[in-house]
C-alpha cells in the first residue's frame, strides 16, 4: 500500500477513536431516557413520543414514510446530477425511467441496480450517496 493509503487509515482510526467517548456518552444517556434539546426538537416535528411504545399501525406508517423519503431523495438526486457540485465531468441526469428503477432497487433492497446503470454515468454525490446511505435503511427498519 501507498504512504498515502496508511495516512489515510490512520486519519480514520485517529477520528474513530475520538468520537468513542462523545458518541457513547450519547448513546448512553439516549439508552437511560434521556434526551437532548435536539432530540426533542426532532421528536415534536416528527410527532413522536420516545417515552410511549408504537402501536403496529403506526410503526408501518413510519416505515412507509421513511422508504418513500428515501426512494424520492435517490430519484431526485439521479435526476439532478448535471446540478451537483462534484460533477466535473458535466454528465448528464439519468433518464426517468433508470432513475426509478435504481431508486426502487435500493428503497426494496433487492440490489439489482448495477444492471441498469451499466451504459449511465453517476457521479461522485449520486454514488456515495446510494452505495453508503440508501442501502442501510431497508435492512435497519425491518
Amino acid at each position: 500500500m501507498s504512504t498515502n493509503a496508511w495516512i489515510q487509515i490512520g486519519i480514520f482510526f485517529a477520528l474513530l477513536l475520538l468520537a468513542v467517548k462523545p458518541l457513547g456518552t450519547y448513546m448512553a444517556a439516549v439508552y437511560q431516557g434521556k434526551f437532548s434539546r435536539f432530540d426533542g426538537w426532532i421528536y415534536r416535528i416528527l410527532g413522536v413520543n420516545p417515552l410511549q411504545e408504537q402501536s403496529w399501525q403506526q410503526y408501518a406508517s413510519h416505515w412507509l414514510w421513511l422508504h418513500a423519503l428515501g426512494f424520492s431523495a435517490v430519484l431526485g438526486i439521479l435526476m439532478t446530477q448535471q446540478w451537483h457540485p462534484w460533477n466535473p465531468q458535466g454528465l448528464a441526469p439519468l433518464p426517468f425511467h433508470t432513475a426509478f428503477n435504481i431508486a426502487s432497487s435500493f428503497a426494496t433492497n433487492t440490489n439489482w441496480q448495477n444492471s441498469l446503470v451499466s451504459g449511465y454515468f453517476l457521479e461522485k454525490t449520486c454514488k456515495s450517496f446510494q452505495v453508503n446511505n440508501i442501502p442501510g435503511i431497508p435492512p435497519g427498519t425491518i
